[in-house]
């Protein structure tokens, strides 16, 4: 969820500025629950909890529903992101740059391993020798049950 600091967002900061309702989103963190689990969680009323859900709710960071006789809240967002109106730090210089899959310069793998490019495998499958190919210039897609593959590129400093 991302947010501002404008008059839409107050319903998600008011949602937040409670204790109680801050246990109830770290109770939700760890599964859903029903309105009288978190009552006895917190040893609060049902109806307490109920008014708590609800606020939670109108803003978006939980959703309840129907279940039998019980209503199941569970949790609805994961992070919440707050962007401020003005950048206060600079923008850092990037230099992008891609590397094929296959252009690897060290590697130590384990089976199951592989790797296969536009035209199926490039040698033998479980076989970490392979790895060493030439052809592996060309993988699209490589595999293994353990170990790594490494990655050298260039520092360039502006």
């Amino acid at each position: 969820m991302q947010l501002d600091l404008s008059e839409t967002s107050l319903p998600v900061y008011e949602a937040l500025a409670s204790p109680v309702r801050l246990k109830i989103v770290q109770l939700l963190s760890g599964q859903p629950m029903s309105v009288q689990d978190l009552a006895a969680h917190l040893q609060l009323s049902s109806a307490i909890i109920t008014k708590h859900l609800h606020k939670l709710e109108t803003a978006g960071l939980i959703h309840s529903q129907r279940v039998g006789h019980q209503k199941i809240s569970s949790l609805h967002v994961d992070t919440i992101e707050v962007k401020f109106p003005q950048a206060i730090y600079p923008d850092f210089k990037v230099h992008k740059t891609t590397i094929p899959v296959g252009h690897y310069t060290e590697y130590s793998v384990q089976p199951s391993c592989g790797l296969a490019g536009p035209d199926g495998y490039i040698g033998k499958v479980d076989n970490p020798k392979y790895f060493m190919f030439p052809e592996r210039m060309n993988a699209g897609m490589i595999w293994f049950n353990d170990g790594y593959v490494e990655y050298r590129t260039p520092n360039f400093r502006v």
